[in-house]
């Protein structure tokens, strides 16, 4: 679901059968959760979540994680449509970068190896 997410076409975010059961919710889910295995990642809280642990997940995906967040929170995606239109859309995008920054931290550069 990650993968369709991050190679959806604009159509795809666009468009939803049903909003509330989609592709791109369920891709925020996930990068949620893989998230939470990060140094430094927020723990899942949520009546939603799993009830057992779950299983180490691939590194890999932490990059398919960012990517299908980019893709959600930027134009045309209905669920960023959405979330602006609500009063709470600006926590959401903070949570939404909160996750990014988890999945991606910046790498320090340094001017010369040691």
């Amino acid at each position: 679901m990650l993968d369709r997410v991050a190679n959806a076409t604009d159509d795809d975010l666009r468009l939803s059968d049903n909003p509330f059961h989609s592709d791109a919710i369920r891709a925020v889910a996930a990068a949620a959760l893989i998230a939470a295995q990060c140094p430094g990642g927020p723990p899942v809280i949520s009546g939603y979540g799993p009830t057992k642990p779950m299983p180490q997940f691939p590194a890999y995906l932490r990059n398919l994680a960012v990517i299908a967040l980019d893709r959600v929170t930027t134009a045309p995606s209905w669920l960023a449509e959405y979330w602006d239109e609500t009063t709470d859309g600006f926590e959401w995008r903070r949570t939404i970068s909160e996750l990014r920054r988890v999945l991606d931290p910046p790498q320090q550069e340094s001017l010369f190896d040691l």
